[in-house]
């Protein structure tokens, strides 16, 4: 009889250590936190009690408490096909993007494309809302020297909790332009300029894809020397742009 309560006794304490064994390990996994309002993301168990009405988990770079009752399921993500909605809403962003800016008719551009580059960073304050500063270098005319480095300001954000999202941003700022007395450009005054754009965003993990579509406004002041003849131009360059960049 001893022996029997000996053998009940170890299977007990037995099965409590694989049950906490197995417990520890899930929390070491990543799961796939499915929601009754529909949404769904990937996260990390870091605290939950079945005898408490709340689970704490680690998602988007911070720990969220959950109640069971708002909680449709929760399984391993390697279950899921395809991949989960892990995009980072909240916390500090950094983006590196190149652009194409498509030229204009007429004999100043003659249809010639011109090209830029941009970085910016921010906070993120949720998917809807970011605010940022950032500084871009522009050619606004390829193999010219009509170059503008401008500082500005952005807001942007995303519109669904989807790994692929419609996107918009608007950026403000100011652009100094630079002169060049080698190919004539004997002085050079930047102005305001302002950048709107929508397009998507897309990727997995704290590595994002993005790419949009704009008009960008830049005022810019340019005097030119020629053979004793002085053009002064001042342009309001109104250009459609086409933009790609990573962020993280």
């Amino acid at each position: 009889m001893k022996s029997n309560k000996f053998i009940i006794l170890l299977l007990i304490f037995a099965f409590a250590n694989v049950g906490e064994v197995f417990g520890q390990e899930d929390q070491k996994q990543d799961v796939v936190v499915f929601l009754k309002n529909g949404s769904q993301f990937e996260a990390k168990i870091v605290e939950w009690d079945p005898s408490q009405d709340m689970i704490k988990v680690e998602a988007f770079g911070n720990i969220i408490e959950l109640r069971n009752s708002d909680i449709k399921k929760i399984v391993q993500s390697e279950l899921q096909f395809g991949q989960s909605y892990n995009f980072k809403e909240e916390g500090y962003y950094y983006q590196i993007r190149a652009n194409l800016i498509t030229g204009n008719s007429g004999d100043r551009s003659s249809l010639q494309p011109g090209i830029g580059i941009s970085a910016a960073a921010g906070k993120r304050f949720n998917r809807k809302l970011s605010l940022g500063v950032g500084v871009s270098f522009d050619e606004y005319i390829a193999r010219t020297s009509e170059n503008i480095l401008s500082v500005f300001g952005e807001v942007s954000g995303y519109v669904s909790p989807d790994n692929l999202s419609l996107s918009y941003s608007l950026a403000a700022g100011y652009g100094f332009a630079f002169e060049n007395e080698e190919v004539g450009l004997m002085d050079a005054t930047g102005g305001f300029m302002v950048y709107p754009a929508v397009g998507f965003r897309w990727g997995q993990k704290h590595l994002k894809w993005t790419l949009d579509f704009g008009y960008k406004f830049q005022e810019a002041n340019w005097l030119y020397e020629s053979w004793g003849t002085i053009s002064d131009q001042r342009i309001l360059y109104r250009r459609l742009t086409i933009r790609t960049g990573v962020m993280f």
